[in-house]
């Protein structure tokens, strides 16, 4: 439901072409993972399990970075240390693979304030998670919040694409 419109957001000049898988996709792998990992498989297929993982997150939005994210929150599970420990990973893992896109590409000083923009988003979202998220479930969920969700994803990216074709440069 969401590729489509994801496909017309992301793309250059107009006209809708697949560009990669979007972040449902990336989701469904990482789930995919997840499974892998709890499964009773021997140590050797698991691993060549998660690295075709990460190998298929090639296509999809947030390549590599949403499948050894999520591996590092496994490794993390139910420890307030290593939490934070897998949420600095996180951030200079982000930071690294950004600056070294950027670097060459232009000006030092563009790359570092799109570096330090870049960042801020998964900043936010480890101090959420480290000192907010209690590990718990909530018990009930509304309608409301379930289906807002479920629309906000496709019904954004529809928007931002309509935008890009509307206001074309």
């Amino acid at each position: 439901m969401s590729q489509i419109p994801f496909d017309l957001a992301v793309t250059a000049d107009g006209i809708i072409r697949f560009n990669n898988f979007n972040m449902m996709f990336t989701f469904c792998l990482c789930l995919g993972l997840l499974s892998v990992l709890d499964s009773q498989i021997n140590i050797v297929l698991k691993v060549i399990a998660v690295a075709l993982g990460i190998y298929i997150s090639t296509f999809c939005d947030w390549p590599v970075y949403a499948p050894v994210f999520t591996l590092l929150f496994v490794w993390s599970r139910n420890s307030a240390p290593c939490t934070k420990i897998a949420m600095a990973l996180c951030l200079l893992f982000f930071a690294g693979e950004t600056f070294l896109r950027g670097y060459g590409v232009a000006p030092l000083g563009q790359v570092i304030r799109i570096l330090l923009l870049s960042i801020l988003g998964i900043g936010l979202a480890a101090i959420c998670l480290v000192f907010f998220y209690n590990g718990k479930r909530r018990k009930e969920t509304t309608a409301f919040s379930k289906w807002f969700f479920y629309i906000f994803y496709p019904a954004h990216l529809l928007l931002l694409g309509l935008l890009r074709v509307a206001l074309p440069g």
